[in-house]
């Protein structure tokens, strides 16, 4: 026991991560929505839910029906509705495709900087920060 104002130095025996059981998370970051087989649903299903992009879409329809039925007599071409939905649609997913672009490569960026570790036992060594595990100091 030490005395009144010293510090007692504590020993706490820690495995090295080789021999630590379980499973160890990833330290890589993904910041990014899409996949490259995920864009096209994904997006649409996101613009599908503002309500405008409804709105257009339902009002094309009914103009549409107005064409080809005799229920109404429709003066305005559907075409003219679908078309500015369809144009600004793919100006929001042009937008969309490269704002998610550029997240990939900030997580590039970051996910491949250096970070410097202390092996279990061993000198001072460097990794790639997406590479460092649970346990590494």
């Amino acid at each position: 026991m030490p005395a009144a104002g010293e510090l007692e130095e504590v020993t706490v025996p820690v495995p090295p991560p080789s021999q630590q059981k379980g499973k160890r998370g990833t330290n890589q970051i993904t910041t990014s929505k899409y996949k490259w087989y995920s864009f096209v649903p994904r997006n649409l299903f996101e613009q599908l839910h503002k309500f405008g992009n409804c709105y257009f879409l339902l009002i094309s329809l009914i103009m549409y029906l107005g064409e080809k039925t005799p229920l109404y007599v429709g003066t305005i071409k559907a075409f003219s509705t679908v078309g500015v939905l369809l144009m600004m649609m793919a100006v929001t997913a042009t937008m969309a495709l490269l704002d998610d672009l550029r997240r990939k490569e900030a997580d590039r960026e970051i996910n491949n900087t250096k970070a410097k570790y202390w092996p279990w036992g061993r000198e001072p060594d460097s990794k790639v920060w997406q590479d460092v595990a649970v346990g590494d100091v």
